[in-house]
């Protein structure tokens, strides 16, 4: 505990004593860091800012400043003058001094990887890795990397963040209301913390800035993460709140847990859904699964199929990049970015609500009372029938091996084999109950 009050402490001093901003001031647009350039064959002061991330739409995106390049140099200044305590601010000073519409001549380093198999150039890392997998039992891949260096000037026109919405928006009190007097052992902590080390200021400082970050749009702006950006004190008592009632809903009602996920990404509709009937089972089985394709189909209106199939390609593999950082635009590879951002900009053009309201739909084929009906209705035998779903398999009593794709699998007993095509979705639904039996899964 001692530690985590110690750890508590030295954020808040570092965050709360970071520099105060004017009112408006000129913008670069790039995350850098400080480093050691003397390993380069370029003639420099020993040191340079390596640029670790680059907004879209800024002074830097425009003239083409890249993850990886190197400011070695900065207008005429002279790096070897800048005493060694004061470079890791010094290029944020120089671009705050500026103003807007001023001209920033940069020197840069930019680095290149140059991969070569049989003298041949390899297009990038993903590349190798495709041939690696691919490679014959006893055969072997030869490659030769070498890394080039070249300086580069560019000239940047300093501007404003991009995407500034034109006015205010909505206010903590009218976003979460109930969240307005929340408190906890550990907000007490942090604003006692505030307090005794004078740094009253500092925070109000800090939450204007939070405030005046919050116009920018980078596409990822849901509610609760602007409350809890605006009033970051609140975090953990209100993620508490969140869990709590999601943990609550788990026990009693799964329904609801899709209408608090769907509030979370902001979507206001609420949801409902019929109770299943107690005859003509299997018509209402295909009349759920036409609907729910229905809905399906225009929540996608308004992508092409290339579009889809984009999006198909690339949503696990964001979620992948996603691992090594949340930032769309910090990707290693420029295909890795470009990517990001085209996924985050067609998943704008999907009807997030109809695809909520087909899962509540879907959820109806999983009541209990229901399918002991069916069980009852189909007693031993296998039954299958199409829907504009795709097939429906309903498995009684016997070992069934199931090798194909199906919309839905309904199993009640048995030892079950499911193989790897089973689990493939089709035509984006893809749902397997299974209730009892020494199943085997390849790949489910």
């Amino acid at each position: 505990m001692k530690n985590f009050l110690v750890l508590i402490f030295v954020f808040l001093s570092l965050t709360l004593s970071a520099e105060k901003e004017p009112q408006e001031k000129a913008f670069l647009g790039v995350g850098f860091q400080l480093i050691n350039t003397q390993s380069f064959k370029v003639k420099s002061a020993g040191y340079g800012y390596l640029i670790t991330r680059v907004l879209q739409n800024t002074a830097a995106d425009i003239i083409g400043l890249e993850v990886g390049d190197i400011i070695i140099g900065l207008n005429n200044e002279n790096f070897l003058a800048v005493a060694k305590k004061e470079r890791q601010g010094f290029l944020s000073k120089t671009i705050k001094s500026k103003n807007m519409g001023d001209d920033l001549i940069l020197k840069i380093i930019r680095q290149k990887t140059i991969i070569l198999k049989n003298k041949k150039p390899v297009k990038n890392i993903k590349t190798i890795k495709t041939l690696i997998d691919n490679q014959g039992d006893g055969s072997k891949l030869n490659f030769s990397i070498s890394k080039q260096s070249k300086v580069l000037t560019l000239t940047a026109v300093l501007g404003t963040r991009a995407n500034i919405a034109e006015k205010d928006i909505i206010q903590n009190k009218d976003i979460f209301p109930q969240y307005q007097n929340i408190t906890s052992t550990y907000t007490d902590l942090f604003l006692k913390t505030i307090k005794e080390k004078k740094l009253t200021d500092d925070y109000e400082d800090l939450l204007t800035r939070y405030k005046k970050n919050e116009l920018w749009d980078d596409g990822f702006r849901l509610n609760l993460f602007r409350y809890l950006h605006r009033d970051p004190l609140k975090l953990l008592p209100v993620m508490d709140d969140v869990l709590n009632k999601f943990e609550q809903s788990l026990k009693k009602n799964t329904h609801q847990i899709i209408n608090l996920s769907a509030a979370h990404l902001d979507i206001t509709q609420t949801f409902t859904a019929p109770l299943p009937p107690k005859k003509k089972l299997v018509s209402f089985i295909k009349k759920t699964l036409n609907q729910v394709e229905s809905l399906r189909q225009m929540a996608f209106k308004n992508l092409t199929k290339k579009e889809k199939s984009f999006l198909t390609q690339q949503t696990p593999l964001i979620l992948k990049r996603f691992e090594k950082s949340f930032y769309i635009d910090r990707a290693t590879e420029k295909e890795d970015k470009k990517n990001n951002i085209k996924v985050i900009k067609l998943s704008k053009k999907i009807d997030l609500a109809k695809l909520f309201e087909a899962s509540h739909l879907l959820l109806t084929l999983t009541n209990k009372n229901f399918l002991m009906r069916l069980k009852q209705t189909i007693k031993n035998e296998n039954m299958t029938f199409n829907t504009t779903a795709g097939e429906v398999f309903i498995g009684g009593l016997k070992n069934n091996i199931y090798h194909k794709k199906y919309a839905l699998i309904i199993d009640f007993a048995g030892n079950d084999r499911y193989e790897k095509e089973v689990s493939r979705v089709i035509n984006g639904i893809s749902l397997i109950i299974d209730f009892e039996g020494d199943d085997e899964y390849q790949h489910t």
